[in-house]
Formats: structure tokens, sequence, C-alpha cells
């Protein structure tokens, strides 16, 4: 029974019951074994279910009879698990019988004994060899295997040649899949065979009892999850190929979320996409997982979490706890911990990873979209997990490798890719596995194994890295003498960990726990298919990851990410008005980028493709908006100068009218100032007469007046001085003279009579001793005393003061008063001495009153001379005035009569040069209009250049004129000649000069090896396009070599390191050594740039350029490399041979026509040319002249000689134009017979075919 599967075996019961019907069934239990196979299933934190339990047994029964075990079963089922279970309770494979023999050699001990050399186990009594996968190895040409038959010689006669061998029992499991191959020979009949099955979904409810009962921790239902989940689990396995590994890898996960009641669902919804989506192929096997998936979650459950996880991404930075690991700490169990982030933070952190990985390498050019943080979200996952692998299945570009480097660089992982060179064989590619087993075996780092097709350069790398998956050793890498010394390093780390096994083993662990393996394969290979059906560790022990493309949003969404971050270094304004005049916005842009790649995806087109077209329409943009810009700006100027002209012009004609009315008014001024000037000379000398009058009253009136004077001075010339002198002496008085009287109580009566008299011509009548001493105490008395004015005594004043001299004389006598005070005689004398002077005062009062009468009239008549003499001096300046006005009018009359006539003479030389070049300025106002729509319509054409470039470059004629009138029928173009936006007439007839076939094919194709991103392959089977391309680079520091040559490999690295351009020939398909420079795979170091070149590394010049070329009409280019290069096929078509043959039936028979025809091709640009840089340089001249351009006669002379030569060349182009039509003519009289050749060509190559 343990041959037949679970339903067969069902069967089989059911009729041995029916047959033996008395008999007693019962299986046989050994509850030993059952007990210790509970105990490791839980250790290993596994669910024995019980028809594994039942296998298990059975498996053992055959262990015990010695016979050799096979186990059959689909992949993933269970088979290494149940036997490594039943190895532990109890208390391995590959290629040939060299390794079995090498396992032994480190298992066993190889004594000697008395019937010939005997192998003994080391650490047990018996051994069993575990051979996985042991339908694996290819038969040869006679269908057996090396393997198989030693096996079976083993089994038969329990040895191998003449020696016996001491065999302990044989144990093998075989998947039942495609990719694998029948046991050869009679191998079947000596081995017993146990079958393992698929479990059915009764049997998978089990095992999501840990995700009921972590809902039941959580509050939710049990009921609810575990049936529905089952369901789940049971359509996965019948539609999308899910095995028990992953539906167990499936519960586990969770222990990588912290879970909630919340968040239990999405976290097993989200598991469940990771697990079972990222693997599917086809859109209708997504929908249907999307259709299964939402009926559980939506229908069985009722919730509607699908909804909010569509922004949601489960990574390592988003824990909540992200531990640190200290260096050589093996990851957790089951992977480090998983926290939601949303995409906004997701890419905030993917951005910083960036910024940090391009310090430490090449500097990363990334847009960060949608599919780019799912796919970094999904390689963190399975790379955070011990041992985790990946499968990168997809197309060139998608992101893969990008997101692998990222991820690794991020967690800190040492990335391992191996250098492929030439000559790069088995050997070398088992001393980097080496390597790497040691960096992840003996030194415990976590190791990412980075692995893409074209480093498979030999089929035995698939089946090392197939057993490096599946068991952590590669059979045969190691021989005993390297094993010894490297696994002495792990015995104390094995001992610490409890590791009881042998070293071997342990290496082996510590390998299946630190070693990440990242294939990166494109599914467009033909190789696919078979090389994961022969290799089932790829996609058994790999996460499989199908990244074959982006959506339909990213896609027209990238367009927008990429041309806003090539022109980050513009202005917003400026950026903003080269929308404006751009034409179509960038959403519509998006729509057509993504119309064209998918009008294209049937013939191969691929993601890095698609950023190629990007790179090339920017870059083509680029160049014609700056060449349209500045014709413009150009155009502008001289448009700007002859309109500033033609204003000038009626500028001119409107001052010089004005000037002429401005002049008849400057010379009436002169004249009216000529007049006035007389007039003032005139007053003047009226006014002189008048002065000399007065002068002589005014001598009369000083006589008088000084008479006067002498008599009063007279009459004061005696009181005067006693007046001063009583002054002086008041002022003399000390303060405390004045105190003294001040303090007296009664005054005696001298010093009051003095003070009587003072106050009283002081104008004070109070003469109390209270108003006496207030006036004493007053601050300054003594500077008013002193500088009393006498002229303010009034007779009565004085008559009172005579009269208290006269009644009280002694007091006033000088000693009597200075007797009673030093301050009284001074005082008395001032009394005495003013009214002395009063008297005289009022005596010459007539006398002072004649006088002033005679200042009076002196004043007026001063006045009056004043007045004359004002008048005479403004007479003077007013005259110098009017003849200054009167020069300044003559001089300004002059100065515009000569600014008329100026003016007349630069309006007539004004009017014929904007005569002139009058049609010029129709034309140049035309032609800024045509680049206004050709900036219009610059999006789409240098769209639809860009496409061609990309995507049409290996197409035929015909599907190039399709694909074109498609595009612009979508865009909405009317007209659009490639050749003729991409380069110049003068550029065409340079590259026929040089060897180019002139038919349409072979001009398309140069301009698309010239104006290419990706490096192009030229499929040259005439060699024709490969020497007008060395003819065309010559002057490029060009080096020329076959692939073949023994010096390829040292031409090509002085050619990058020094920045050469370098054709390499004789291509057979693309070299795995050329990737890194194709993929421009730069590694920053400093302010330097290098590549690695096979096993070195080279600085790279950024001169560098790289042609390959091959002559083999149908050459292999794998689709990996395909992506890298642009393919440009020069395979004669008919069209292209119909040209050639016309040009050379022309040469033959009228040679004088294609030589004329050539002359006026010729001749024509060169006019083109000559009539453009004239036009140019008229533009130039006119935009960079300073000031008036009417007024510069060298450049009026300038534009007069300049048009008249364009209008010479423009007469020659018409006549050139002529003369072509008629030359045409003739030479298609000539086509006919090169169509005919054409077709005969063809059908002689199609019956060579047949005939083959």
């Amino acid at each position: 029974m343990s041959k037949l599967t679970f339903a067969g075996s069902s069967r089989f019961d059911a009729l041995v019951r029916d047959v033996f019907s008395g008999v007693d069934f019962t299986d046989v239990e050994d509850r030993i074994l059952m007990d210790a196979l509970n105990q490791v299933f839980k250790e290993a934190q596994l669910e024995l279910i019980p028809s594994q339990l039942k296998k298990a047994m059975e498996l053992n029964e055959q262990l015990r009879q010695r016979m050799g075990v096979v186990i059959v079963g689909p992949s993933g089922a269970g088979k290494s698990t149940l036997w490594r279970m039943l190895r532990a309770a109890l208390n391995s494979a590959q290629t040939s019988s060299r390794h079995v023999l090498q396992k032994l050699s480190q298992t066993c001990l190889l004594l000697s004994s008395n019937t010939g050399r005997v192998f003994r186990p080391k650490d047990c009594e018996n051994l069993v060899l575990y051979l996985k996968d042991i339908n694996l190895p290819k038969p040869d040409k006679w269908g057996s295997s090396n393997l198989i038959a030693f096996l079976q010689q083993v089994l038969t006669y329990k040895g191998f040649y003449d020696e016996n061998l001491e065999w302990g029992v044989l144990l093998a499991a075989m998947p039942s899949r495609p990719g694998s191959h029948r046991l050869c020979g009679s191998a079947p009949s000596i081995i017993q065979t146990e079958s393992s099955y698929r479990p059915s979904t009764r049997l998978t409810s089990n095992l999501f009892s840990s995700i009921a009962w972590v809902a039941r921790q959580l509050g939710q239902p049990q009921e609810r999850y575990t049936s529905s989940l089952a369901l789940l689990c049971s359509s996965m396995n019948r539609q999308h190929h899910g095995t028990p590994c992953i539906l167990t890898e499936w519960v586990l996960s969770l222990l990588r979320y912290d879970l909630t009641a919340d968040s239990i669902m999405e976290v097993v919804a989200y598991e469940a996409r990771r697990l079972f989506r990222d693997r599917l192929v086809s859109s209708k096997d997504l929908h249907n997982f999307d259709n299964i998936l939402s009926s559980i979650i939506r229908g069985d459950w009722g919730s509607d979490i699908l909804d909010n996880m569509t922004d949601g991404f489960y990574v390592t930075w988003g824990a909540s706890e992200r531990a640190v690991m200290a260096p050589g700490q093996l990851l957790p169990p089951h992977g480090k911990q998983l926290g939601r982030l949303d995409s906004a933070d997701l890419k905030q952190v993917i951005q910083k990873g960036v910024v940090m990985y391009s310090r430490d390498n090449k500097e990363l050019d990334l847009l960060l979209f949608w599919e780019v943080c799912e796919f970094v979200s999904r390689v963190d996952r399975v790379l955070s997990r011990p041992g985790g692998s990946l499968l990168l299945a997809g197309r060139s570009g998608v992101g893969r490798h990008t997101a692998t480097c990222l991820v690794s660089h991020m967690h800190g992982f040492t990335r391992f890719t191996p250098k492929i060179s030439r000559g790069y064989t088995l050997k070398h590619f088992s001393n980097d596995l080496k390597a790497v087993m040691q960096l992840a075996g003996l030194e415990g780092q976590q190791v990412v194994l980075l692995l893409e097709d074209y480093q498979f350069v030999h089929p035995g790398f698939l089946e090392m890295v197939n057993s490096l998956l599946s068991s952590g050793e590669v059979p045969g890498l190691y021989s005993p003498e390297e094993l010894e010394p490297l696994l002495s390093s792990l015995k104390d780390s094995a001992s610490q960990d409890g590791f009881t096994r042998p070293l071997y083993d342990y290496f082996s662990y510590r390998i299946q726990q630190n070693l990440h393996i990242v294939l990166i394969m494109d599914c467009s290979n033909s190789n696919f298919t078979i090389n994961c059906e022969s290799n089932p560790a790829f996609y058994r022990k790999c996460s499989v990851q199908w990244m074959e493309g982006w959506s339909e949003s990213s896609m027209k969404k990238i367009p927008e990410l990429l041309l806003e971050k090539t022109g980050g270094e513009e202005g917003e304004k400026e950026t903003a008005s080269k929308r404006k005049n751009s034409g179509p916005d960038h959403g519509d842009l998006g729509r057509l980028f993504l119309l064209v790649h998918e009008s294209c995806r049937d013939y191969g087109a691929t993601p890095s493709q698609y950023l190629s077209f990007l790179h090339v329409y920017a870059a083509l943009l680029s160049r014609k908006q700056n060449q349209l810009t500045t014709r413009q700006q150009h155009l502008q100027a001289g448009v700007s100068k002859l309109n500033e002209a033609k204003a000038l012009v009626d500028d001119l004609k409107r001052r010089a009218a004005e000037q002429s009315a401005l002049l008849k008014t400057k010379q009436q001024e002169a004249d009216a100032a000529l007049q006035e000037i007389t007039t003032s000379m005139q007053n003047a000398s009226d006014q002189k007469t008048e002065m000399e009058k007065i002068k002589e009253k005014m001598a009369q009136e000083v006589s008088k007046i000084e008479e006067r004077k002498a008599k009063i001075e007279d009459e004061l010339k005696e009181v005067q001085p006693l007046v001063d002198e009583a002054k002086r002496a008041v002022g003399n008085i000390k303060p405390e003279a004045l105190s003294e009287i001040r303090s007296l109580r009664m005054p005696p009566d001298v010093i009051r009579d003095i003070l009587e008299g003072v106050l009283r011509l002081m104008g004070i009548f109070d003469t109390t001793w209270v108003s006496m001493k207030s006036f004493l105490a007053k601050r300054g008395v003594r500077e008013d005393i002193a500088t009393f004015e006498a002229r303010n005594i009034t007779p009565e004043i004085r008559l009172s003061v005579e009269e208290l001299l006269n009644k009280n004389k002694a007091s006033f006598d000088p000693k009597n008063a200075k007797r009673a005070s030093a301050a009284a005689a001074p005082l008395a004398a001032w009394v005495k001495a003013n009214v002395q002077y009063s008297f005289v005062l009022e005596r010459i009062g007539p006398l002072e009153k004649e006088q002033s009468g005679l200042l009076e009239n002196l004043r007026k008549t001063e006045s009056r001379k004043i007045k004359l003499e004002d008048q005479l001096n403004s007479v003077g300046a007013k005259v110098n005035k009017l003849k200054e006005k009167f020069q300044c009018h003559t001089a300004e009359a002059a100065k515009l009569e000569a600014e008329v006539t100026k003016a007349q003479d630069t309006i007539t030389a004004a009017q014929q040069l904007i005569s002139q070049l009058d049609g010029e300025h129709t034309r140049w106002n035309a032609q800024m209009s045509e680049i206004k729509s050709e900036l219009d319509t610059l999006p789409i054409r240098a769209l639809l250049a860009a496409a061609f470039i990309t995507y049409l470059s290996a197409a035929s004629e015909d599907h190039r004129r399709h694909c074109l009138e498609k595009w612009m029928s979508q865009s909405g173009l009317q007209k659009f000649d490639l050749r003729s936006f991409l380069c110049s007439e003068s550029e065409q007839l340079i590259w026929k000069s040089q060897g180019l076939p002139s038919d349409d094919l072979s001009m398309e194709n140069a301009l698309v090896i010239l104006q290419s991103v990706a490096c192009p392959f030229l499929i040259d089977p005439s060699s024709r396009a490969t020497e007008w391309l060395r003819t065309h680079l010559k002057e490029h520091r060009l080096e020329v070599i076959s692939q073949q040559d023994n010096n390829f490999m040292t031409t090509l690295e002085l050619a990058v390191r020094f920045g050469k351009t370098l054709i390499i020939q004789e291509m057979d398909g693309v070299e795995p050594v050329l990737y890194p420079l194709l993929r421009k795979d730069l590694i920053a170091q400093g302010p330097r740039y290098v590549v690695q070149i096979g096993d070195k590394v080279i600085d790279y010049n950024e001169d560098f350029r790289l042609f390959l070329a091959t002559r083999n009409p149908s050459p292999f280019i794998p689709p990996d490399a395909s992506s890298v290069v642009t393919e440009v096929n020069f395979t004669t078509t008919r069209a292209g041979l119909r040209g050639q043959l016309l040009a050379l039936t022309i040469q033959h028979e009228k040679p004088e026509l294609e030589t004329e025809k050539t002359r006026l091709l010729q001749q024509e640009e060169d006019k083109k040319i000559q009539l453009a840089q004239l036009e140019e340089s008229l533009l130039e001249t006119l935009a960079t002249a300073q000031g008036n351009i009417l007024e510069n006669r060298e450049l009026i002379d300038s534009l007069n000689q300049t048009k008249a030569s364009s209008a010479l060349i423009q007469g020659s182009l018409v006549e050139s134009h002529r003369l072509q039509a008629s030359l045409d003519q003739e030479r298609d009289a000539f086509l006919p017979f090169a169509e005919s050749a054409s077709k005969m060509y063809f059908v002689i190559t199609d019956l060579s075919k047949i005939n083959n």
C-alpha cells in the first residue's frame, strides 16, 4: 500500500476488506516512534496530520527491511520534511557516483578487514544516505545514468568493482513533475517505492488552526476563518500550483506581524497575495485569484479591508520595534518583523536608501512610482528572513536588479555577483561559490548571491545553484582536505548552538540560514521554462516573483516623472512657459507614450526600451527646442529691429516737422531778445543822470548833520564824564554794602534821602523803607542803576528830585554819604549826575530834533540812491541775460537747422533700407509663425522620432511605414518627415560620399546609429554600413577589432580607459563581459567612475563609445541583451535593393546623370547653407546692433550687401530645382529595370530556400 497514492490506498483498502471480509485489519503501531514524531514535529513548529504519521510509519517499515526507498510526490508535498522528521525521531545527492563516494568518505571511516576495505559510519551504527531529486541527473544517449547504475550495483552486489562495501540502507526522493527523467535500467525493480500526495481540503483545514487560534485570542470567532481559508488553499492548490510548503509558510509568516483584532484579516490577505499572487503570470490567473480572495474577504468574512490595502505595504522599515543585528548574528527564525507603511512613507524610506546607496556605489537613477514600492516591499519581505531566496522572473528593465541591490544595501547585506570574463568556466564559478559559502557558513555574514541570465555561461552553473538551494551544499565542491581546516573553525560555534550532528551539517545549516540567492531570469528566454523544470529548487526553495511589467497608470506616470526630473534645473516660470508653448500636456503625452510602447509589445518591447524611448525623447526634445527657440529669438530680434526702424522713420518724420516749426520759433525769440536789449540800454542812461543829482543833495545834507552833531557833543562834553563816573561807582558797590543797608531796621536819614532820590529817578514813587528794602533785594539792582537811561527822566521827576536835593542838601554831601555807608556815596553821586544830565538833554532837545530830521531826509535819499543803483545793476544783468538768450536762440536755431537736414537724409536712407528688407520682414514673420507651429507639434514629432529610433531600428521598411502612419494617426499629426527632422540634407550627402548606400533604409539606419542612447548592434551582411561607420568616425580616435581577436580584452580595456570609439566586428552574439558596459553599470569612486570588465575594474571615460557589428543576417541576441542594445538591421530589402540597383544602373549607363544629380544636390545644399548663413548673419547683425540702426551707416551698407547676395542665391536655388526635376525624369526611366532586378534577386533567394 505504501506505493499507492492517498486515493489509491483508500480503494485498495476497501478492496482488501471486501475480499478478506472476516479478517481484522489493524495498522502497525509503534507508540514510542509515534511519540517521538509528535515531539520533533512540535519542536520544528510543524503540525503532524494523521496521513503524514501513517506515511512516516510506512517509511520506517521499509527502512527496517534494509531496502532502498524512493519517495514519490509533487514538489512541495513534504517529502524532504517527512524524511528529516523521521530521521530526527529515529535518532545526500547529487550528480554522479563520485559525489556519493565523496559523501561516504565524509561520514564513514575506511577500515581494512579480512574481506577487503569496508566503510563504517563514524557517529552511528547505521547510515542512511538520502538522495534528493534522484531522477534529475540527465541520462546519456543510451538512456542510462551513471548515478543510478552505481546505486543499482551497490544494492545488487553489496559493493562496487572488486571491493566489498558494508552498507546500511539507501533512501531517495523523486518528485513527480516535468523536467525530471525516468529511472533507468532495472533500478525500480530493486528499490521500494513510497508514494506521497497533495493534501486535501479537509486536511489543510488543520493547517490553519493556528490562524483560527490567533483569531480567537483577538476576540474573533474561530469558525469564521478556518473553513474559508481551507477553501482558499484548495483553490490555490488546484489552480495555481500551491503546495503544503507554501501553505505552511503562509501560517508561519504571520509570526512576523504585530497582529491585532483589526489587522489580522488584512495580514492574512496580504500574505496570500505575496505567496500566491506574486507568482502568477497571466492576467486571467490574476483575475481569478483576486475574485477568490475577494469572495472570501468580502463574502465569508464581511470585511472591506481589500479597499484599504492598495496603498499599504508591509516592510521591515515599518516595524514598531526594529532590532539591530550584530555582525555574524543570524536572522530571527521567522524573519525580521514587518510593519505597515503607506506609499508616501515608503517612498521617503526608499529615497533615503537611494541616497545612501549612491554614496557607497554608483549613482542610482530611480523613479519612485507604485511598482517600485511594491517590488522593494516584495524583495524586502523575502530577503529579511533566514535563507530567503528569490526567483525574479520578468522582462529586462522592470527594476528587479535595482530593487535587489537597494534592499541588500539598506539591510547591510554583503552582495556578491560573479565577475564574468572570457574563459569563465566551472572552476571559476566553483571558486566564487566557495567564497560565498565561506562568507555565509564560516563568517556568518548575510550574503546575497545575485545571478542573472547572462552569467549562466555553462549549463553546470544551474545545477550547482540548484544543489546549493536544495541542501546548502554543492556535491564535490570541497575535497576532504579542504573541508577539515574550514570546519575546525566552527567547533566552538556549533557547541554554543547545541548542534550535535557532524560539523559539515552545521556548515550547511549556516549556509542555508545566511545565504540569499537571487535569480534574475528573463521569462522570454527560450530556455527559461526548461531551466526551471530541470532545477526544481528554483521554484521550490525560492520565492517566485513574476515581474514582467508595470501597470498602465504607472506607464503613463513615468514620462511625467522622468521629464520633471530631467527638467529640474529649469526655473518654474521657464518650465511653465515651455509647457504652455509645447502642445500637449504630460497627461496626453503619457497616453501616447503608452500607446506607442503597447503597439510594439508583440515585437519584444521591454520596460528598459520604454525608458530608453523616454530618454531619447527627452534628448531630442531638448535639442530641437533649443534650436527652434534660438532661431525664434534671432528672428524676433531681427523683426523687432525692423519694426523699430519703421517706427523710427515715422518718428523722424514727425520730429523733423516739429523741429522745422521749432526753428522758426527760435528765430523769432532771438529777434525779440535783441529788441529788448536796445530798450533796456536806453532806460539805463536816464537812471544814471538822476543818480548824479541825488549824490549832490546827499552831500549837502551830510554837511548840515555834522554841524548839528558838533554842537550837541559840545553841550554834553562836561556832564557826560560825571554820569559815566557815577555809573562805574555804582557798578563797583559791593553786595555786602547793599546787604548791610538792607539789614537796618531804621536807616539813617542820609541813606534814606539818597535811596529816595534813586527810587524817584527810577520811576518808583513808593519811598517807604519796605519799598527801599525790596528794591535793594532785587537781583541785578546794581546793573539796573548803572544802565539807567537818563533820557527816561521826565521833567516832573527831575523837579521832585531837585526839591529833594535842595531840601536835604547835606544828605547828598559825599562825605556825609560815605560816612553813612560805603554804598551811599556812589548812589548820591549818581543821583546828582543824572539830574544834571537831564538838564543838559532838555537844553539840546531842539538841536537833536533838527538833526533827526536831517538824518531822515538823508536816509530817504540814500534809499533812492540804492534803488537806482539796483535798477542800474539789474539793467546790466538783464542785458547780459538777454545777450546770452539771444546767443542761445541763435545756436539752437543753427543746431535745429542741421538736425532737420540730417533727419531728411536719414529718412531717405531708412526708407530705402526698409523697402529692400521688406521681403525679409515678411518672410521672417512667416518663419516665426512656422516656428511657433513647430514648437506646438514638437513634442509629438520628438515622440515619433524617439519611438522610431527605439523600436523600429530592426524592422523592415514596410513595418516602419505602417507603424509611423499608425502613430501619426493616434497623435493627430498630419505630416512628419523623419529624415528632415533628425538631420539636414548636407549631412545625408556627406554620408553618401562616405560610402553609405543611398536607399531610405540605410539613411534611416544611419540616423538610428547616431541618435540612439543604447549601443548600436549593426546586422550588416554586406559590410557596407560598417565601412561607412569606420569612415564617418575616423576623426574620433577610432579602434576596430574583431570579437575573435586575441587582443580583444586589452583593446576593450584601453578604449574604455582612454575614451576611444570602438567598433567590434564579427559579433556572434553579445558576450557576457560586455554587459556591464552595455548597461553602464558604473561605480562611483570619488570624482571618477569605474566599470567591471571581466575580473578587472577599469576607469570609465565619458567619451567612450561602443558599436557592435556582425555579418550574420540572423544573429542570436538574448532577450536580456536585446534590451540594452539597439539592433540596426541593414539586411537587404526589396525597396532598399531597388534603390541601390537604380544607382548602380545609372552609374553604368549614364554616369553623367548621377554625377550631375550629385553636383546639383551638393550645390543646392551649399547654396542653402550660404543662404542660411547670410540670413543668420543678417539677423545677428540686426540683433546685436547698438542704438539707432538708421544712424549706423556701416550697418546699413552691410545689410544692403547681404541682401544683394541673398537675392543671387535665391535665384540659383530656383534654377537648381528646375534642373533636378529634369534629371529625376531621366532617372525614373531606369526604375522599372531596377524593380525587376530586385524581384529577381528575392525570387532566386526563395528558390534557394526551397532547394535546401
